[in-house]
């Protein structure tokens, strides 16, 4: 599934130009099977069964509380049973970047990191009726959620301050205070077919009503201006022997570190800075991320070729 059919009939331009890393978009009014090509509620425990996933891919959590890790077997494993009894209780199933294990959620997550071109998480929420996984709180990562079964209440908040959203996304302190919530911007409640789009810090809370619910959540990681600078020094110091030269003996004292020295440097920087070179680097990190090819039938393809090249091989033997 490519993007575009994601966003449908919202174009990608348009959705570049206006609502990328600047607001919300909800896309709604298709036709109620419109993700399940990807997963359905039927496939959830067969997918902990056969994948095994163990602690840190499978939570379960409630009110922004984690159920006790007695759901796992001693081995490691998955207890199914105690899973369905954590379900029953009102926690939420959440199976965590499921784009490594399954072929739909694969070739979703490479045709969205080809489009972006930055890293891409899926991860999939079972939330029982009348219950809630998180407390409010706001991401670090743009996110697209794709509700695929059932419905659920979403509650979208204004974004914060830049410098307050920069230093609790440093800091790791991501809830807000039910008591001091930002001003409200949304409240849905999304259906099956729908598609939520949230630029990183626009805070949120969701709920299930009388049923449950099944949704994708798509995690976008963007490399940074910062990312690009950073992979430009890396570059530039193997280059040039001056990045690599050490600062002042006693260099925390002040004075130490002249202000023209830096000014010297960064004009290096400006003028040598191999810029191929360090978006280079990054394509190599978001292509590690996911170095088998998706299956495709290539054993197959691969024993009918050695089939075809000994039958090549008896004829012009004869």
């Amino acid at each position: 599934m490519q993007f575009g059919h994601l966003i449908y009939p919202l174009s990608t331009k348009l959705f570049i130009e206006e609502y990328w890393q600047k607001r919300p978009l909800l896309v709604r009014d298709r036709d109620r099977d419109y993700y399940t090509s990807l997963i359905k509620m039927a496939d959830i425990d067969r997918i902990i069964y056969s994948l095994q996933p163990d602690w840190k891919q499978l939570r379960l959590i409630k009110q922004g509380g984690f159920f006790p890790k007695s759901f796992m077997n001693p081995d490691g494993s998955p207890n199914l049973i105690k899973i369905y009894q954590a379900y029953q209780k009102g926690y939420s199933v959440i199976l965590y970047g499921l784009e490594q294990q399954l072929t739909p959620l694969s070739a979703l997550a490479r045709n969205l990191e080809d489009f972006f071109n930055h890293a891409v998480r899926v991860d999939v929420f079972l939330t029982p009726s009348n219950s809630q996984a998180l407390v409010p709180h706001f991401d670090g990562e743009d996110v697209l959620i794709l509700q695929v079964e059932g419905t659920k209440h979403w509650r979208v908040y204004e974004p914060l301050p830049t410098d307050e959203f920069v230093a609790r996304e440093l800091a790791d302190d991501t809830a807000l205070p039910k008591d001091n919530l930002p001003p409200l911007a949304m409240d849905i409640w999304l259906e099956p077919g729908d598609l939520l789009y949230l630029p990183r810090g626009w805070g949120h809370e969701v709920s299930t009503g009388t049923c449950s619910s099944l949704q994708i959540g798509i995690s976008v990681f963007i490399y940074t201006w910062s990312d690009l600078l950073s992979a430009l020094l890396s570059s530039l110091q193997r280059e040039n022997i001056d990045f690599r030269r050490a600062l002042p003996a006693g260099f925390l004292n002040e004075g130490k570190i002249k202000p023209e020295q830096l000014e010297e440097l960064l004009q290096v920087l400006a003028e040598q800075a191999n810029l191929d070179s360090a978006i280079e680097q990054l394509k190599m990190q978001l292509l590690a991320r996911t170095p088998n090819p998706l299956p495709n039938g290539d054993f197959q393809r691969l024993e009918r070729a050695n089939l075809e090249a000994a039958l090549t091989r008896q004829i012009q033997g004869e």
